[in-house]
């Protein structure tokens, strides 16, 4: 199923290309919203979307009755990653044994520890978090305050189902089911398909709290090494289905 990419990000990567080929340079200002509606015959609330888009990747800024400019902060661009070398073996889980090795806090110079690392609060998108908690607070009933009922919340459900004309789906509100994260998400479709002992393929490397959920099961895993910028092989997976009974893939898309 080939899934359309939405105009904004079409927009803000045909933008983002620019500037990074150099067309664009630090400091420089881009065409107005209004002379981009003429231009290009998008509508003036797509180009503001890609703009959002660009200014939470920070690389974009706004100028208040100026428009907007380039950003003057290069992003430093580190050497990728290594692939790990393919080795198809089952093997058990044992996370929480490692993880008590890992130090939570150290002061000896040159050790950077990540058990209890956070992301930079300049990471975060603050134009987009500004924008919802304004939306929400123009919500006079403060329905937002409540408890959510215990089988999700409906309003959730019918955005999803109407989004999903996105990806060419035919999904109903009631056929969805919300969990309180991605974790809990996870454990519950591993839980519908699987049963302890069974075996799972993972791309390596991958988050350690899929890791805990797996234990938590009783499931084997499978590694396959990722890629940081194109991925997995799927012939590797492929290869690993004809060897062994898998019962599912687990994968984190790359953004």
């Amino acid at each position: 199923m080939n899934i359309k990419e939405p105009a904004y990000i079409a927009f803000a990567n045909e933008i983002s290309k620019m500037i990074d080929e150099g067309t664009y340079k630090p400091g420089d200002k881009l065409p107005s919203i209004r002379s981009l509606h003429k231009l290009k015959g998008i509508s003036i609330g797509t180009i503001l979307q890609s703009f959002n888009l660009l200014l939470d990747k920070r690389l974009i800024v706004s100028k208040e009755k100026t428009g907007y400019f380039v950003n003057n902060v290069p992003l430093s661009k580190l050497p990728l990653p290594d692939v790990l070398p393919v080795s198809l073996s089952v093997r058990g889980v044992h996370i929480d044994t490692i993880l008590k090795k890992i130090p939570v806090d150290r002061t000896t110079k040159g050790f950077i520890s990540f058990a209890n690392g956070l992301p930079d609060n300049r990471l975060l998108p603050f134009n987009s978090i500004k924008r919802a908690i304004q939306q929400v607070s123009r919500d006079l009933s403060g329905s937002y305050l409540g408890l959510e009922n215990r089988y999700g919340n409906s309003e959730l459900c019918e955005l999803i189902a109407k989004r999903s004309i996105h990806w060419k789906g035919a999904v109903k509100a009631n056929e969805i089911v919300t969990t309180n994260g991605a974790a809990e998400a996870i454990l519950c479709c591993l839980k519908a398909v699987t049963a302890p002992g069974d075996t799972v393929l993972v791309q390596e490397p991958f988050f350690f709290g899929i890791m805990q959920i797996l234990v938590c099961l009783n499931l084997n895993v499978i590694t396959i090494p990722s890629h940081s910028v194109k991925g997995i092989q799927a012939s590797t997976g492929l290869d690993a289905c004809d060897q062994f009974s898998v019962k599912c893939f687990i994968f984190v898309s790359l953004f």
